[in-house]
């Protein structure tokens, strides 16, 4: 394996570990985050940001097959083992509140309808949050039970 693809390798797989772990982060700390006014709407924007952090997650698994690097790789996992949960109780929460009743996702915006998109929120991040924890696990694998 040449040099530039073992950089090529490892730069892919820190770049999508670093944006599920921002993408979780968002998720967590979404319930806190001012809705309205001149703040916006951030469910709008996490939104916004679930195809980009899919296909960047996509590339975590990219440096398992890394000789020599591909074992510490996996070890950036442990994050996501809190962070996942964390991020999960907002969209578990936005499941009940827009998806099945209708509701608004900011609970601060009164006598406001919801938009369209609103009752898809949670299902596109739980989706998302699913491919982040695919992309984890299989990059966890242990390059021994690697059958290739």
């Amino acid at each position: 394996m040449r040099l530039a693809e073992v950089f090529l390798r490892i730069g892919s797989a820190l770049t999508g570990w670093l944006v599920a772990y921002a993408h979780c982060l968002w998720l967590a700390v979404l319930p806190q985050a001012p809705c309205g006014g001149d703040a916006g709407n951030p469910y709008a924007a996490t939104l916004g940001l679930a195809l980009p952090a899919v296909a960047l997650a996509l590339l975590v698994p990219v440096g398992r097959r890394t000789p020599g690097v591909g074992d510490i790789l996996r070890w950036f996992g442990l994050p996501l083992v809190v962070l996942l949960p964390l991020a999960l109780r907002p969209v578990w929460s936005a499941f009940g509140r827009a998806t099945l009743d209708g509701g608004p996702l900011c609970t601060q915006a009164t006598a406001v309808t919801t938009a369209g998109w609103e009752p898809w929120w949670a299902p596109i991040q739980f989706a998302v949050l699913c491919v982040i924890a695919g992309a984890a696990v299989i990059a966890a694998r242990s390059l021994s039970d690697d059958p290739a």
